[in-house]
């Protein structure tokens, strides 16, 4: 989740009113305790002139006041943050901690995050953090490396006990290169074209798995997921495209004309594929002008087909160029669907202070090895790549018929969740109140 300089969902522009008086700068613990010193006389021992100005009156710790041409400077990306989420009730975004004193000896710190943190440690890369790792990321990683797709070789993962908010772990093999985001500005036109026709390889790879039916949300297919602006957004997954457009407009400070062009325009007949949904440079490791591996699965799933095109636009992070590349990397362009989004994300919430969905219990495991029957995998996920493609290449052999589709993408919980009246037209039977 990248770093956004857009303004809140309530309109408000985080660059409006964007100075502070000096007298306004937050202190620190140390400036805080000490007191104002008014000198009782001059060095030296009296007045040096009759002009020589006279110090004011000022009460020890009360700040003085400032004249109206006091110098001013420019409020810090976190000041703007904090001042808007101040506004809506809710405390600073957390400053990331010093985690010196997790790591062993030979240890390198390679990402450290508010919520999670990365090390190297020997030949491996470990990644940390508390629920914001979803170890269903490894299952979504041992996926797309079996349709063809470079990713890290999962070691571990699992639980740390008594490591609070380090507790979830995912331990990977290390990729020797660079992410592209800290060597792009060295790359030759050549090669960064060479680049984003890999990507564009991978994607059309990506997309060519079959999706689960009546779905839209995480691999998982517990949630949605999303990573917007500066925070984490969790909700039930969506049965169809209406739903999932319902969910973007569902912030009450989206105002209606926006809500209601945004409904009448995107539409709900796009088809649903596998998505990444942050690729952004800093996720794309590459080595002598290859892409030696895809991070950060955290968000992948089963996503309408243009999502993946504007969230590359929406999480390009500190290496922005690299949207510009977007009509070499994407097979289809989605310009319509990108420029409709664009204008909802200027009011969306940049915060979920909702969190509708409890934080979800994953079953983890201690273990060098592939254990698939101690992973808590959804059955209607497709547990290996060989087995979507599979299922691809009998789709045009046989059809489903729709109360089957039905069947397949239902649970208890969507029923009981449906109005009487819903279940009561896919089931055609009485459904007691």
């Amino acid at each position: 989740m990248g770093e956004s300089d857009m303004p809140s969902a309530s309109g408000e522009d985080l660059y409006s009113d964007d100075r502070i008086k000096v007298e306004d700068t937050p202190k620190n613990d140390t400036e805080a305790d000490v007191k104002t010193e008014i000198p009782t006389q001059p060095k030296n021992g009296g007045p040096s002139s009759d002009n020589e100005a006279k110090a004011p009156d000022v009460v020890a710790n009360e700040p003085a006041v400032v004249s109206a041409d006091k110098p001013e400077r420019p409020l810090t990306l976190q000041e703007r943050y904090d001042k808007v989420r101040a506004a809506k009730g809710l405390p600073p975004i957390p400053r990331p901690p010093n985690r010196s004193g997790e790591l062993e000896e030979g240890d390198v710190m390679l990402h450290n995050n508010f919520s999670r943190f990365v090390i190297k440690r020997n030949n491996t890369a470990v990644k940390y953090g508390s629920d914001d790792i979803m170890l269903g990321e490894v299952e979504a990683m041992r996926f797309v490396q079996e349709a063809g797709i470079p990713v890290p070789e999962v070691i571990s993962f699992g639980n740390q006990e008594g490591s609070g908010n380090s507790s979830k772990f995912i331990e990977m093999e290390y990729i020797e290169g660079d992410t592209l985001e800290s060597v792009f500005g060295k790359l030759s036109e050549e090669t960064r074209l060479s680049i984003a026709h890999q990507l564009r390889d991978m994607i059309k790879i990506m997309r060519s798995l079959p999706p689960p039916p009546n779905f839209i949300g995480a691999f998982s297919r517990k949630e949605l997921r999303e990573f917007r602006k500066n925070d984490v957004f969790r909700r039930p997954p969506c049965r169809t495209e209406e739903d999932f457009n319902n969910y973007l407009t569902e912030d009450a400070c989206i105002p209606a004309s926006v809500k209601r062009g945004f409904l009448e325009q995107i539409g709900t007949n796009h088809k649903v594929v596998f998505s990444h949904c942050d690729l952004a440079a800093r996720n794309i490791m590459v080595r002598d002008g290859r892409i030696v591996a895809l991070l950060d699965w955290e968000t992948c799933g089963w996503y309408p087909e243009y999502w993946e095109y504007v969230k590359f636009y929406h999480m390009a992070g500190r290496e922005p160029f690299w949207r510009t590349y977007a009509d070499e990397v994407f097979p289809e362009l989605y310009s319509r669907e990108v420029v409709l989004y664009t204008g909802l994300f200027w009011y969306q919430d940049s915060f979920d202070s909702t969190r509708v969905v409890d934080r979800v219990p994953v079953k983890v495991i201690d273990a060098t090895e592939k254990n698939d029957q101690e992973y808590d995998v959804p059955e209607n996920n497709a547990n290996t790549a060989s087995e979507a493609k599979g299922d691809m290449e009998r789709k045009d052999q046989e059809d489903s018929s729709p109360q089957d589709v039905v069947n397949a993408g239902s649970d208890s919980k969507d029923n009981e969740a449906k109005p009487a009246e819903e279940q009561e037209a896919e089931t055609g039977e009485k459904v007691a109140p």
